[in-house]
């Protein structure tokens, strides 16, 4: 028997059960791969109010923040957290239970000499933008980190990008190949919202 191009020898299935094994077996791989495709839970309000204050689409600064900061509630649910400090390329974010926590780890990066570090909830840059915050606290306050990286964010847009190259432009504003794949990260993230 022939089945794609392929001959089958000393097979004793009909052409019709293979195929149906086969069918059987893509369902499977298929349904399988959705079962382990992140959920989201509805976007809140604190990024609806955001995105209307400065003009954002719908729903991007809640794709930013997943892409962010996030974290897996359960088998399925990825949400954002607050509480995260990423310090280095390789470190994958450190996540703290309180802000309490993710404050004091910061201060001592600082006091350790470093500055080159990612803050909160949309993981705002604490050596370029930092300057911008009364303190360590509010930057890592959730609606503070948010307000912050939708006004960079519209930034971006008014200088002339369109929403999904000052999405790329938040994380890599000199950098297109990194901001177009992180872009790409973002978009797929929002389209599944």
């Amino acid at each position: 028997m022939e089945l794609f191009g392929v001959v089958l020898k000393d097979v004793k299935y009909s052409r019709g059960e293979v195929l149906s094994s086969l069918f059987a077996l893509l369902f499977f791989i298929q349904t399988a791969n959705i079962a382990h495709a992140a959920t989201y839970p509805p976007e809140p309000p604190a990024y609806k109010q955001l995105s209307d204050k400065y003009g954002l689409p719908k729903k991007l600064l809640y794709a930013i923040a997943i892409n962010e900061s996030q974290v897996k509630t359960n088998k399925r649910n990825v949400t954002p957290w607050p509480w995260v400090i990423r310090w280095n390329k390789e470190d994958k974010g450190r996540y703290y239970r309180t802000k309490v926590e993710a404050v004091a780890f910061a201060e001592k990066l600082l006091s350790d000499g470093f500055k080159n570090f990612d803050v909160g909830i949309a993981q705002v840059n604490y050596k370029w933008h930092g300057h911008e915050f009364k303190s360590l606290s509010q930057m890592m306050s959730p609606r503070s980190n948010l307000d912050y990286a939708a006004r960079l964010i519209k930034g971006f847009y008014d200088g002339g990008d369109d929403w999904w190259v000052s999405a790329g432009r938040y994380h890599a504003p000199y950098n297109k190949p990194l901001a177009k794949g992180y872009s790409k990260r973002v978009y797929k993230i929002y389209k599944d919202l």
